[in-house]
């Protein structure tokens, strides 16, 4: 019914730009404005029809689109259009003037055969005008509901993709963790293995409470990988060297990003760098707002058993697929083997540096406050 409403409103529009025009016309040739009142009453039955007809043939087309996708059935239509409308619009006008003279109905065969001929053409192309306009609207409101049902899709697909990458970095991320605590287990440190089991569970329950978040904060991420390194600190002692470089003025409980985006990229650097090498090395981690964009960037010593295209595993995979997906261009992950200047005893003389940058997310629209 809302197309009909619509139909009735339009041609109410109709009726009172003619009334205007024929006031107008009133006045200017002196005349009584009576007239325009005449006019328009003289044309109201033809436009009811025309609403009527608009409303129906909009009806027509939205219910039955496959039967007029061809030229051949539109043409079709247009003609039963043409034939059916045009008529009853003429009549219509002149049921109206017969009523408002008070003549006798016998004579509406006669009155109608002496309506003159420019009456039927522009009955004629009132009909075609309203026939294009309502297959044309029709045609673009089609188009419309296609690119929604497009645009929803590919945010279904994107949301099961998304969801799927962060599935897949979550038993990865059991993986690995677990596997540290293994090595604890062989080499007879029980008491650092329960101290690491320990953490594992916080670990854990932070991961499992934002798996179901779409947004967590810079400063969430940052205390789950403190305590990703503090278990890795149990696992390789004093051989694991850390050195932290953040801008602590930058306010990263405000801005927002994927749920365990940072720890991925942390223990590629442990796993490419201190376990290459025999459980000794250097990991920089440095953190600053520059703009309205943030940066990362993790330097890992390259151990001997590293090869320059070491670190894009898994983890770095999937984070390349989500920033690409959440962010578009505007996301940027670059990796680069540097030579290492300080290396002395860490490896090859090499490093591994990592660099990522983000727009800022304004984390008040899009977070979920996780309680640690």
């Amino acid at each position: 019914m809302q197309s009909l409403f619509w139909s009735l409103l339009a041609w109410s529009a109709v009726s009172i730009l003619m009334t205007a025009t024929l006031y107008a016309d009133a006045a200017r040739r002196g005349g009584s404005s009576s007239s325009a009142w005449v006019g328009l009453q003289d044309s109201l039955g033809a436009l009811g029809f025309m609403a009527l007809y608009t409303w129906l043939l909009h009806l027509c087309i939205e219910r039955w689109p496959q039967r007029w996708s061809q030229p051949r059935q539109l043409a079709g239509l247009y003609l039963l259009c043409v034939g059916v409308m045009v008529p009853l619009a003429i009549t219509a006008k002149v049921v109206v003037v017969m009523w408002r003279l008070d003549r006798p109905w016998g004579r509406l065969l006669a009155n109608l055969g002496r309506q003159e001929g420019v009456l039927w053409w522009f009955e004629f192309m009132v009909v075609t005008g309203t026939f294009a306009a309502v297959v044309g609207l029709s045609a673009w409101q089609r188009s419309r509901r296609r690119e929604r049902d497009w645009a929803l899709a590919q945010s279904d697909n994107l949301r099961l993709r998304l969801t799927l990458l962060q599935g897949q970095l979550e038993p990865h991320f059991l993986f690995n963790t677990l596997n540290g605590v293994s090595s604890l287990v062989r080499a007879g440190e029980r008491g650092q293995a329960l101290s690491a089991l320990s953490r594992v569970s916080e670990l854990l329950r932070y991961a499992l409470r934002v798996s179901r978040l779409d947004w967590v904060t810079v400063q969430d991420e940052l205390d789950f990988v403190r305590d990703y390194l503090a278990l890795q600190s149990l696992r390789f002692g004093a051989g694991l060297r850390l050195s932290w470089q953040l801008d602590e003025a930058a306010g990263w409980d405000l801005v927002a990003c994927p749920p365990l985006l940072l720890q991925p990229l942390v223990e590629n650097a442990i796993r490419h760098g201190l376990e290459a090498s025999g459980g000794a090395g250097r990991v920089h981690i440095a953190l600053h707002r520059q703009g309205e964009r943030w940066h990362l960037r993790i330097e890992n010593a390259c151990g001997e058993a590293s090869t320059p295209s070491a670190g894009h595993g898994l983890g770095l995979s999937a984070t390349r697929e989500r920033l690409a997906m959440l962010y578009g261009p505007a996301a940027q992950l670059h990796t680069r083997i540097e030579a290492d200047a300080d290396a002395e005893a860490d490896g090859t003389g090499e490093r591994f540096v990592l660099e990522m940058s983000l727009p800022w997310r304004d984390a008040s629209e899009d977070v979920e406050r996780t309680d640690r």
